[in-house]
């Protein structure tokens, strides 16, 4: 075999590498499509549970563990909160729950709490109520799927130059 030969060989080669690597990224961006996708019907599932359930009550809930995690408010300082498991009771049924407080808050601390009959006959304590609190969740999924459309067009794009290049 002669060196050029070898060399349009080592360049096939390469470009066929190539191709895989782009669509290894496609793939990579289809799995942010897919999970940017579930985010939100997840979000506006429970939204739309929450604002089509027929009984929502206020009832008083005891704090079953608590950590105290720490994040940066937008001037840059430290802020504190509080996440606490919850132990409720509805019509002499137990439930748990889990719950964010920008206060201080210890074991053994009684919580009044809003929780709403979901579809599967549980109560539930609410994630989004309003849809302000609904735009802020879906924020994420949609850079998501946004980032995960890019990646796919962007490499199937390069993918097919590169499979022309190799003809």
């Amino acid at each position: 075999m002669s060196k050029r030969s070898e060399r349009g060989q080592r360049k096939k080669d390469n470009i066929k590498k190539e191709i895989r690597n782009y669509f290894f990224v496609v793939g990579v961006g289809l799995i942010f499509l897919i999970l940017g996708i579930v985010g939100i019907t997840s979000n506006h599932k429970q939204y739309n549970e929450y604002n089509s359930s027929s009984d929502i009550l206020k009832v008083s809930a005891k704090v079953t563990y608590v950590s105290i995690h720490h994040r940066k408010d937008s001037y840059g300082r430290r802020e504190d909160y509080w996440n606490a498991d919850l132990t409720y009771s509805v019509n002499g049924q137990e439930y748990k729950g889990k719950k964010e407080y920008m206060t201080p808050t210890k074991v053994g601390d009684v919580k009044e709490i809003e929780v709403y009959l979901a579809k599967d006959g549980k109560y539930k304590i609410p994630e989004i109520r309003k849809g302000d609190t609904l735009i802020v969740a879906d924020f994420m999924p949609i850079i998501s799927i946004a980032f995960g459309a890019f990646l796919a067009i962007i490499s199937l794009f390069m993918a097919n130059g590169a499979r022309k290049e190799l003809k």
